[in-house]
């Protein structure tokens, strides 16, 4: 039993076709979490997929309702080797974006693996079902060659409703402390700085959403007649966001923005107004316009005086008829990039491709990672396995192949070492 045979198994799964195969299958279950209707899809693929890997991995597993009302089921599975063991939590979500399959190039579909040389397309490969898929084959690799044995306690946690906000997985994680307790966290969302070098990231960025309003009379009035007389709530609110960020993305309303010990090598990211696409644009001054936005921000900002700060901001720039109503909030969080376990991981990823991985204290993304943080107490190590350009979120996401095949060696690697480690 070496090292080197689990890593030589976890190249043979990608090399003989298997994992494409398995890739593959996932990809073709509709698992948009953003369409009602969705549940059959997400619920077949924690049944027919998820719980059928838990099993071979010796892994007791169930799938679980979300104490969230509208929220994915959830599964959840358990293997225990020992009790003087380190146990790993490993977590991953099934649910993907929207496909827009009229937005994909010609000869593309979202729920279909497409090759073309080192890309693999379809909605899911790299955002998430690629990437979890990687990490529960290496860790059937490491069970082969070890005969039977992990060397560690395992748990396994898979939502279906993370591109939707993960609702209810707060609770849920809550409810179940006991059943997800664990030593650390290993994971993989997200891209890696660059497409041929290992990222380990310890946190997320979070996410408050809020809602300005500016809603100056009932109805709209013909721009022709009434324009240059009426004032136009949808310019007022164009120079309300103008004031909150600059054109460069830096914030500008106090408070906003991450105190000192927040920042270390990030910055919040901006407030970007969206919405919709009129149909039919009608030549007509509205009565009334919104904007939707999102502040992403890093652990030191203070996110629960976000509202107040921005009506301040705004009142002290004249615009007192903008309304301010606070959305969602997904809170930042991260690990100590000192603590024993990252050095470990570290270690452990340079050892088997012989190149020192880059660490970031936050991803720029967002995930839920405070969930395993603050709620789980859990320090948490994300290694994505996915590249800047793989179109995540958007039309054409797609995996590489020399990324996922370097991906399950490294996962293989550190999976073996987990079982060498003496525990907490």
């Amino acid at each position: 039993m070496t090292r080197s045979l689990a890593i030589a198994g976890a190249s043979e799964y990608f090399d003989s076709g298997a994992f494409l195969a398995d890739l593959t299958r996932r990809v073709a279950f509709r698992t948009e979490s953003g369409i009602a209707g969705r549940r059959p899809d997400v619920l077949a693929y924690l049944e027919k997929e998820m719980m059928p890997t838990a099993r071979r991995l010796g892994a007791t597993a169930r799938v679980a309702d979300n104490p969230a009302a509208g929220g994915g089921p959830l599964l959840i599975a358990r293997r225990h080797e020992g009790d003087g063991l380190p146990t790993v939590l490993t977590y991953g979500h099934a649910d993907v974006v929207l496909a827009e399959p009229e937005r994909w190039r010609p000869g593309l579909d979202p729920w279909r693996v497409t090759v073309e040389q080192d890309r693999w397309y379809g909605r899911g490969t790299a955002d998430n079902k690629g990437q979890h898929t990687i990490n529960l084959a290496a860790l059937e690799q490491v069970l082969r060659v070890r005969e039977g044995r992990l060397g560690f306690n395992l748990k396994i946690l898979v939502e279906t409703s993370e591109e939707s906000g993960s609702p209810g997985l707060r609770e849920f994680c809550a409810r179940h402390g006991d059943e997800l307790a664990a030593d650390l966290l290993v994971a993989s969302d997200g891209p890696r700085v660059t497409a041929g070098r290992p990222t380990v990231f310890l946190g997320t960025r979070g996410s408050a959403t809020f809602t300005l309003s500016v809603a100056l009379r009932e109805r709209s009035y013909h721009s022709g007649n009434w324009g240059g007389l009426l004032r136009n709530p949808a310019t007022v609110l164009a120079s309300a966001v103008a004031c909150l960020v600059n054109d460069r993305g830096q914030i500008l309303v106090p408070g906003a923005a991450p105190s000192r010990t927040g920042r270390r090598r990030e910055r919040a990211g901006g407030a970007v107004a969206g919405g919709r696409k009129p149909g039919y644009p009608v030549n007509a001054i509205p009565g009334s316009a919104h904007a939707h936005c999102q502040l992403r921000f890093v652990p030191g900002t203070d996110v629960a005086g976000l509202a107040e700060a921005i009506r301040t901001h705004l009142d002290r720039h004249g615009f007192g008829m903008v309304t301010v109503e606070h959305g969602h909030v997904m809170n930042a969080s991260r690990t100590d990039p000192d603590h024993p376990w990252v050095r470990f991981a570290l270690a452990s990823l340079e050892r088997t491709e012989g190149t020192p991985p880059d660490m970031l204290p936050n991803l720029g993304g967002s995930l839920p990672n405070d969930v395993f943080t603050d709620g789980l107490g859990l320090p948490t190590i994300w290694i994505p396995h996915s590249y800047p350009a793989c179109a995540q979120h958007a039309p054409d996401e797609h995996l590489l192949a020399p990324l996922a095949r370097q991906a399950l060696r490294l996962m293989a690697g550190l999976f073996w070492d987990l079982g060498d480690h003496p525990g907490p």
